[in-house]
């Protein structure tokens, strides 16, 4: 009995790979050569015995095959001594290279890096793509962002192609420091290594090697170019790199992404970026939520939890918008913050989400926030609420407790200002009471019209070696103003001589700025009106205590209330504060 063709294909097979020849066969030799034409036909057992006998000739025929369809690959010269000190190439000798890179950088020595990395791009030389990165990255830290340029068009003239990292650390190269502008120029350099980058990222779909390929598919390039973007508030160029976006994988939007993009919406500052911020906060949410709900613990999970410069920015952004906007702002701090609701008939959404970290930063951003929304009552909860939180404490600063204290302020909450004072003077290690907190906090006083708070306030400042400015007098005088009582008003006006009209009322400073000296204009027309009622309520009124010392004081404070005002002034030859004429 004899077997057909394809049993016996199958059995030629079954020989050649249990005596390993099969791989090295090519996959027509089987077909082509007159050996198998000459064993076509025999018995199962006389053919492998066949084969045994004739394995020498098969192998020189498999051999001569092989040997002829391969192509010749010619000889590299031999390498020079590599940097391990073994005198053999090895894998990580263009890592050992990139480390003696930074080792002369942080000596000082970065011509010298760079000679040896221009001496290794020649000919077999070990300076690779990681090399040149270290370089990179070396020139960035020296914060000279055309040098590192200049390096990047180097490398690519070198014929070297730029990977992620390299584009990477040119991007935040030319963004510069943190409040450093970026120019016109860098600006226009950044866009054409974008779209460069753009190519390269697409060049990635036709390579083999997918390893490769999930290494290279990365935000930071992304993320490093937005931040040039948004320091220059370029936010429609900013919107549209997000849209280009993979929605999922290692290139998607991170959390740090959308702080970015939220940063440069809020520099902008315009109606339509607030309209952008929600818009693009939808977007996040609903990512959010979707990954939480299915993958929590999973990177790409994890790669979008909110952090706390993620939620002070937007909350700082949804401040400049209109009060639906703030309550949307309000509404976020609730979830991530968890701090009281801005309305008793709204729960607390949970999402299981872990909630933001507090501290100095977000705290302002959520009064300012309250404060923008026309809430001082609100701000003022969500004061009480995070002072009652030791872990918080330590967060609170002066400026966060001077938006408590304006918010105090704008509700007439003489009471709560004073108790803020006393948790600044004795609780609060980073929120020592200043000027401007005495300022607010006598406000509230003047808004109550409560002269015991206000002359309470005073002595607290003065008790803390609090210099009394010019806001704080002014405040004062108004405080007392504010209750309509003549002994109030002569008290205030007693304080106020101990420290003299000339110490708050100063003539222009060439030296100083033209903001400072407005700002000073404004206190002392404040200060001036606020005499000038006081003068005005006390010159009809027969005040216990009150001697021609005091009307001679009265006088002198009513010529120089003229001169601020700019209102002429009847002066009789008597000099006295009755004959004055202070209907101004």
């Amino acid at each position: 009995m004899s077997w057909n063709a394809d049993k016996t294909h199958s059995a030629t097979k079954f020989v050649l790979s249990s005596s390993g020849l099969l791989d090295s066969v090519p996959p027509t030799i089987c077909l082509t050569t007159p050996l198998w034409r000459s064993i076509h036909g025999l018995k199962i057992d006389v053919f492998i015995v066949f084969l045994q006998r004739r394995t020498d000739e098969m192998l020189g025929l498999f051999r001569q095959t092989v040997v002829l369809s391969t192509k010749r690959i010619p000889r590299r010269a031999p390498r020079k001594p590599t940097y391990d000190g073994t005198g053999k190439l090895q894998s990580t000798d263009s890592y050992l290279l990139a480390a003696r890179v930074k080792e002369l950088s942080q000596k000082k020595k970065f011509n010298e890096a760079y000679t040896v990395v221009q001496n290794e791009s020649r000919g077999n030389g070990l300076a690779n793509v990681v090399v040149w990165n270290q370089l990179l990255q070396e020139s960035r830290m020296n914060q000279k962002p055309s040098d590192t340029y200049k390096l990047f068009m180097e490398m690519k003239k070198r014929g070297i192609t730029p990977n992620s990292r390299s584009y990477t650390i040119v991007f935040r190269a030319l963004s510069g420091v943190d409040k450093e502008r970026p120019t016109k120029k860098v600006i226009e350099a950044a866009e054409t290594i974008f779209r460069q980058f753009g190519i390269y990222q697409q060049s990635l779909d036709d390579e083999i090697d997918r390893n490769l390929v999930e290494e290279e598919r990365s935000v930071l390039p992304i993320n490093a170019y937005l931040s040039i973007l948004s320091k220059v508030a370029h936010s429609k160029d900013m919107m549209d790199v997000f849209e280009d976006m993979a929605d999922i994988g290692p290139s998607s939007a991170d959390t740090y992404t959308y702080t970015t993009l939220f940063q440069g919406l809020l520099k902008a500052g315009q109606r339509e970026d607030v309209e952008r911020g929600l818009t693009l906060w939808k977007v996040y949410m609903d990512r959010l939520k979707d990954a939480w709900k299915h993958s929590k613990d999973t990177p790409e999970c994890q790669r979008l939890l909110p952090d706390t410069a993620l939620i002070s920015t937007v909350l700082r952004l949804l401040s400049k918008g209109t009060p639906k906007d703030c309550k949307t702002g309000l509404m976020i701090a609730h979830i991530f913050l968890g701090v009281p609701s801005h309305s008793p008939f709204i729960e607390k959404k949970e999402l299981n989400i872990p909630k933001v970290e507090l501290n100095d930063r977000i705290i302002d951003s959520l009064y300012h926030l309250g404060l923008a929304a026309e809430r001082p009552s609100l701000v003022i909860r969500h004061a009480d609420f995070l002072l009652a939180m030791d872990s918080v404490k330590k967060y609170i600063s002066t400026r966060s407790m001077f938006f408590a204290l304006l918010a105090c302020a704008q509700e007439g909450n003489s009471d709560k200002a004073i108790e803020y004072l006393h948790m600044m003077c004795t609780e609060l290690r980073r929120a020592q009471p200043d000027s401007q907190s005495f300022d607010q906090a006598m406000s509230a006083a003047m808004k109550a019209r409560s002269y015991k708070h206000a002359k309470e306030i005073y002595e607290m400042a003065i008790s803390t070696k609090t210099e009394v400015d010019i806001r704080i007098m002014s405040s004062f005088i108004k405080a007392a103003l504010s209750t309509g009582n003549t002994g109030h008003i002569f008290d205030a006006m007693e304080i106020f001589s101990k420290y003299g009209i000339t110490r708050f009322i100063k003539s222009e400073d060439k030296e100083q700025s033209r903001t400072t000296n407005k700002h000073q204009r404004f206190w002392e027309h404040r200060l001036a009106t606020g005499l000038r009622d006081a003068l005005d309520k006390l010159k009809t009124q027969n005040v216990p205590g009150r001697t021609r010392k005091h009307d001679l004081l009265f006088g002198e404070y009513a010529r120089v209330i003229a001169g601020i005002i700019g209102e002429k002034k009847v002066v009789n030859s008597r000099n006295t504060y009755d004959e004055w004429d202070i209907d101004l």
